[in-house]
């Protein structure tokens, strides 16, 4: 074999390459409780009369003339309004939700569906609108 093809080591001491590895573990999780995100920090209220501000998570400002009484919702927000405690405002949700008996049976009887909204399905705009 010809001399050229030998394998040349960099030697690095244990403790070295340890730190950097911890300091490169540090940043990673670091970096993320950084980010930024577009979350608004105001309190919402559930005041009659009061207009609501919040922002969305693309950093838009939706100012509410008072808090939501019917909500249509689609997917997982469904699932988060029944969480907060929110079902009873619920009016309209897509079909692959009240699919589910598990959700179906939280929400109140006349909840009218939206369609199917799923894999690139629409809402049925003409029923949103009369909701």
């Amino acid at each position: 074999m010809p001399e050229n093809n030998r394998r040349i080591w960099i030697s690095i001491p244990l403790s070295i390459a340890g730190v950097m590895l911890g300091f490169l573990i540090l940043l990673t999780c670091l970096s993320g409780c950084m980010q930024q995100t577009g979350v608004s920090n105001n309190t919402v209220t559930n005041i009659p009369d009061q207009p609501v501000d919040v922002n969305d998570i693309l950093g838009n400002r939706i100012v509410l003339a008072h808090p939501a009484e019917r909500i249509i919702a689609t997917g997982n927000a469904v699932q988060m309004l029944i969480i907060i405690g929110a079902e009873d405002k619920i009016i309209g949700a897509d079909q692959e939700t009240l699919d589910r008996k598990d959700i179906r049976e939280k929400l109140r009887p006349d909840v009218k569906s939206i369609g199917r909204t799923g894999n690139g399905g629409i809402a049925d705009l003409e029923i949103v609108s009369e909701l």
